[in-house]
């Protein structure tokens, strides 16, 4: 029937790929099999140019399953490695409050923070779990990963706090200069303020948790943010 039909022009295919990208696949395997590089961005163009030449197959697993020599581990790893360095990247960029697009509430803004700041948590957690298992498998093969960029994000997360710590100091002292001032300050007013230095404070405390501590300029932030909080 059509089953059948098709099942066999699926095989006919997977066998014309076979033929036709042969050698083609035999000259990747053995550039990965003797692939190795201590700089990620290697790692990335060789996994391109890769993944480029492998689209050509109808089925990567079913035209490669005729191939026994082909390295799948370590392309899996490479792939994987080259994934996370593209990741960690983007994240530490991500944690640049200067590229953010403007929130239109303060609100608005700390929930952004709130959601960058859970993205790096659970790469840095993730790492935290897998990075020596990691570092011994990829680095037994040649494949690069920068361990150093997770330190990073890590840390970057201090930017986080100083933000939305900036965020609730600058909301508590407009609405002390407003009181000051004479103007009639509403409970729901207060209540926002103070619902903004709470949402702060607590984020940054759990980014001192991640970066492992704060500057400076951050536990000065935290102890005035503290204050009006309390």
């Amino acid at each position: 029937g059509e089953e059948g039909g098709e099942g066999s022009s699926y095989q006919a295919q997977i066998a014309s790929d076979r033929a036709k990208y042969g050698p083609m696949i035999q000259d990747m395997a053995s550039q990965v099999a003797s692939f190795s590089t201590d700089r990620p961005s290697h790692l990335s163009t060789f996994v391109e140019e890769l993944d480029r030449r492998l689209l050509l197959l109808s089925d990567e697993r079913g035209v490669l399953a005729g191939f026994p020599d082909w390295p799948s581990e370590k392309v899996s790893a490479m792939r994987q490695a080259a994934a996370r360095s593209r990741e960690m990247a983007s994240l530490f960029t991500s944690l640049d409050t200067a590229l953010w697009e403007p929130r239109l509430s303060i609100l608005d803004e700390l929930h952004k923070t709130e959601e960058v700041f859970l993205r790096a948590r659970a790469a840095a957690e993730w790492h935290a779990q897998r990075g020596g298992d990691l570092r011994a498998r990829w680095g037994g093969m040649g494949i690069p990963f920068d361990f150093e960029s997770v330190t990073w994000v890590q840390q970057g997360t201090v930017g986080l706090a100083k933000h939305a710590m900036e965020l609730a100091l600058t909301a508590g002292s407009r609405l002390r200069l407003e009181r000051s001032s004479g103007a009639d300050v509403s409970n729901a007013a207060e209540a926002k303020v103070r619902a903004v230095g709470d949402t702060a404070l607590r984020l940054s405390f759990k980014c001192h948790q991640v970066a492992g501590g704060f500057d400076p300029e951050a536990s000065g932030m935290f102890s005035e943010l503290h204050g009006m909080v309390l």
